[in-house]
């Protein structure tokens, strides 16, 4: 059994036969089939390591420029966002890929364990962990759309449901992105505007048509106003979804 562990973040565990005989194709009337598993688990990642430090690291292995890569693997020269080409170290029994950074003086080896997966993690990752936090409510209410040809024409009434979606990419001291009660009373005082009310009476409403389109975009604006008051930055309200029925529905956002 071999593994290869990659920027101290991915590791290949099982047979290292990744020939095409390895891979089944070993003659015409005989087959071979290997088996491992490729995980990013750092329980395991860090026991495989503490393994290889233990049992299997030899002092001369550090100051090895290079060591005779697995059969198969890629053998890439390139410099990966801040990263020199990628270095080899390891023993016959166990390979481990790392890229060596660039602050790091030669012949000083591989980072290894939770140090190699912070480096790696600085300068490989673009994600950004986001929150995104929901709260619905619903309001009944009467509207007509002018100029529409057909029933919506006339006077008629929906148990309006609305959807509010923020977004946040960190967390207060006890752990939230937002109180969604705090969200929800927002978004109520707002509601209650509407709440029983024939929109058509209803500023803006009584200049422009009350759609779900129009709707949307009045509690969006609204509410956006609101976060970015009591909450600034941290907080960014993402979308306003409006439905008139169990059907259909409108979402209203805004590019940033």
């Amino acid at each position: 059994m071999k593994a290869v562990i990659v920027d101290g973040a991915w590791m290949y565990l099982g047979s290292a036969n990744w020939t095409g005989a390895g891979l089944g194709a070993k003659a015409h009337h005989r087959r071979n089939f290997e088996l491992g598993i490729l995980t990013t688990d750092e329980a395991i990642l860090d026991e495989t390591q503490a393994r290889f430090d233990r049992d299997l690291a030899r002092p001369s292995l550090r100051a090895v420029p290079r060591a005779r890569p697995v059969r198969g693997a890629a053998r890439r020269d390139d410099a990966i966002d801040g990263f020199s080409p990628r270095r080899w170290c390891g023993s016959a029994r166990l390979q481990r890929w790392r890229p060596r950074p660039r602050t790091l003086a030669r012949g000083r080896g591989c980072p290894r364990g939770a140090r190699a997966r912070r480096l790696a993690g600085r300068a490989m990752s673009n994600h950004r962990r986001q929150y995104v936090v929901r709260v619905n409510t619903e309001f009944a209410a009467a509207h007509v759309l002018r100029g529409y040809a057909g029933a919506c024409e006339r006077i008629h009434g929906h148990t309006w449901k609305v959807e509010v979606e923020v977004v946040t990419h960190e967390l207060d001291a006890l752990g939230m992105g937002i109180d969604t009660h705090e969200l929800r009373d927002a978004l109520g005082a707002i509601i209650g505007e509407l709440d029983h009310r024939f929109l058509n009476e209803v500023s803006p409403f009584d200049e422009v048509n009350p759609t779900a389109e129009n709707v949307a975009a009045l509690v969006y604006g609204r509410l956006a106003r609101g976060l970015q008051a009591s909450r600034g930055d941290r907080v960014r309200l993402r979308a306003v979804t409006v439905r008139e029925n169990d059907r259909s529905s409108v979402t209203y956002s805004e590019e940033v």
